[in-house]
């Protein structure tokens, strides 16, 4: 009875945070802020398309066709998506997507501290697979149990091993990072705990293994689609710009109610979005810490506790220490971004750990004496947690045109079309247009994840994600439409104007209907193009963009610019290089060359030894040409290693004159 009086609270609560706003839509409305919810959305389509169809679930192509995608290293969750399959199937991905949003609150063991926490709140605005952790307090619910008694050994490791499989399809990131701390937890638990438990420890843990022994037999399949087609190579993000601003703890961002707009200068200085700045704690729960460890610290459990949540706190800090968005000192952290598999893990979003023994120590805190001043301290820490509901982050509209939503696609494309939609990334509900036509084309992109390595060196795509200029675009345009075999082009009503100069160069009048316009691809592009390499376009964007990069640098010195002051920026600033070439952003790699900056696109020019140095990104069969061409005027040449870097070119003015004339 009151573990179904807590489940009715707990929901009661969310719908009221979250789910009125949604009701009077709940088809068009979700909980969140785009662009990551609309991914999900389509992975909960995607898996109960895939089996109803017998397709394979990790290796399609029915995204970034024609070369696909493997879906086992997207946050495809499988979990989420399979348990959630009847409605998604009878009302559509979205309202099961808000389904689970409202229901994200993470089992009864965590209760509010948790459930409610900053982590899973922040969260919640992006990433359900990170929000509903309700397998984590259960998991640790049974080793309780276990502990207590009250499981035999056969029914703990089926258990648990169930519970880690079930994780591992809902979150994989969530399954190492609890693997890791949990590893953590056992060891100290047996240094902390009296000798006559530590033989029950033992045995625990072993059991522990044998449990992930079981949820590894079960998550067979994933693991090898995962680990035996390539895997990514570094991280995937960088956990240096998601680690934890050690000012966050104590200073909210506008996602928590007390935060708003009064603290909102502070918060933005965070190096994370909103989202993902969770760790917020809030002095209340700080105080309750302080009287909790000097209360009970000689107590072995307490002990465990306040030093996991010490280490915790230190691991969610990343490598290096940021305050304010200014990084400091190294941290132990830095350590773990050489190992496999964990380094992929972003240490900011480790509070959910830091919540969950938070947790733990409030029960504990109120078991031990449930007096009124406690309850008041506790009381006054949960309200310092109350989410800003009143914020547009929990309410969010999808726009599928109604070419999609009302079947008219049939009239125009079929199952073996190759469709490109623009924008390719996650600008746009272009994966919920797929989504709501049953997946009945495939789509020459899709955002799913990182972008393909098939795709990211083709010269034409960033424009598809920004609308860039591009050099060469219509040959550009042509050999990537002829290569990847798309037949099809669709923009939405409202976002084509900064696409309308690229597409234009096809000379293909579009059809105008349901929302959408669509570009017939001529067939004779495919003929024509369609032989074309990536190698050939990436040769021949390099050589443009290099060519005006020298260019620019010797207009400016004949202006009479100082070396010293040559920059692209500097060369924005003259009109002597496109402003929609970008801006800086900082190359760790390239440090030791003392190429400290870059534009956003791969080039660089600057001051280099007395004289002009001249870079692009590449590899070195892409920059060949470029060095076989400035070779006789360059002073020194530094060429990339065969995985990619960056291709310097030194002159002094004499050379760099020569080059530029020679290019004209």
């Amino acid at each position: 009875m009151n573990s179904l009086a807590a489940f009715v609270i707990y929901v009661t609560l969310s719908i009221l945070f979250f789910g009125l706003r949604i009701l009077s839509r709940p088809t068009e409305l979700y909980v969140g802020t785009p662009p990551d919810p609309v991914d999900l959305m389509w992975f909960l389509a995607w898996w109960p398309h895939a089996i109803a169809h017998r397709l394979h679930p990790f290796l399609t192509d029915i995204v970034w066709a024609p070369t696909g995608y493997n879906l086992a290293w997207a946050t495809s969750v499988p979990g989420l998506s399979v348990a959630m399959a009847p409605v998604t199937m009878t009302v559509g991905p979205l309202v099961a997507y808000n389904i689970l949003a409202l229901l994200a609150w993470p089992a009864l063991a965590g209760g509010y501290v948790f459930g409610f926490s900053t982590y899973v709140i922040g969260q919640l605005t992006s990433h359900i697979h990170l929000a509903f952790v309700a397998l984590v307090p259960l998991a640790v619910h049974l080793v309780v149990r276990r502990l207590m008694g009250s499981l035999s050994a056969r029914t703990f490791v089926t258990e648990l091993g169930l519970v880690l499989a079930a994780q591992f399809t809902i979150s994989n990131e969530v399954f190492a990072t609890l693997a890791v701390f949990g590893t953590l937890t056992a060891l100290i638990g047996i240094a902390v705990a009296p000798v006559a438990l530590r033989q029950t420890l033992l045995m625990t843990n072993a059991l522990i293994v044998a449990a992930f022994g079981v949820a590894t037999v079960l998550l067979a399949p994933y693991l090898y689609f995962m680990l035996a087609f390539g895997t990514p190579q570094g991280p995937i993000q960088d956990a240096r710009m998601h680690s934890a601003d050690l000012l966050n703890f104590v200073i909210p961002t506008p996602v928590t109610l007390v935060g708003g707009d009064f603290l909102r200068p502070i918060a933005d200085r965070f190096l994370g979005n909103y989202g993902e700045s969770t760790a917020y704690v809030g002095l209340g729960l700080i105080a309750l810490i302080a009287a909790f460890m000097r209360q009970t610290w000689r107590r072995p459990c307490s002990k465990l506790l306040l030093l996991m949540l010490a280490i915790v706190i230190l691991a969610s800090l990343g490598p290096q220490l940021n305050v304010l968005g200014r990084s400091t000192i190294h941290l132990p952290w830095r350590a773990m971004l050489a190992l496999p598999l964990i380094n992929h893990a972003l240490p900011v979003r480790f509070t959910l750990y830091v919540f969950l023994l938070l947790a733990m120590i409030v029960a504990l805190w109120l078991q031990r004496g449930a007096t009124r001043s406690r309850w008041t301290v506790v009381t006054c820490a949960l309200l310092l947690l109350v989410p800003n509901v009143t914020s547009s982050w929990w309410r969010s509209a999808v726009r599928v045109p109604p070419f999609f939503g009302e079947g008219i696609y049939r009239q125009y494309l079929s199952d073996a079309e190759h469709v490109l939609q623009i924008p390719i990334d996650n600008r746009a509900d272009g994966m919920m247009w797929h989504a709501a036509s049953g997946m009945s084309y495939r789509i020459v992109g899709g955002y799913v994840g990182f972008t393909p390595p098939e795709f990211v060196r083709w010269p034409i795509i960033p424009a598809f994600f920004s609308a860039r200029p591009v050099l060469d675009a219509e040959r550009q345009l042509k050999v990537f439409l002829g290569a990847t075999g798309v037949t099809t082009v669709i923009i939405g009503d409202g976002s084509g104007d900064p696409w309308a100069p690229l597409i234009a160069s096809l000379e293909i009048a579009p059809v105008r209907v349901g929302g959408v316009a669509l570009y017939r691809v001529p067939p004779e592009i495919a003929r024509t193009y369609g032989a074309r390499t990536r190698l050939e376009l990436e040769q021949r964007a390099k050589s443009a963009q290099v060519a005006a990069l020298i260019a620019a640098a010797d207009t400016a010195l004949e202006r009479g610019v100082p070396p010293a002051e040559i920059t692209p920026r500097r060369l924005q600033g003259l009109k002597l290089l496109p402003a929609e070439w970008g801006g800086y952003r900082a190359d760790q790699r390239n440090v030791r060359l003392g190429l400290h900056l870059r534009t956003a696109n791969g080039l660089w020019v600057g001051p280099r030894d007395g004289g002009i140095g001249v870079g692009v990104f590449g590899t070195p069969a892409e920059v060949e040409p470029l060095v076989n061409r400035y070779r006789r005027h360059a002073r020194d040449v530094v060429v990339p290693p065969s995985a990619g870097g960056l291709l310097v070119l030194g002159f002094d003015q004499n050379g760099l004159a020569a080059a530029a004339r020679e290019n004209w």
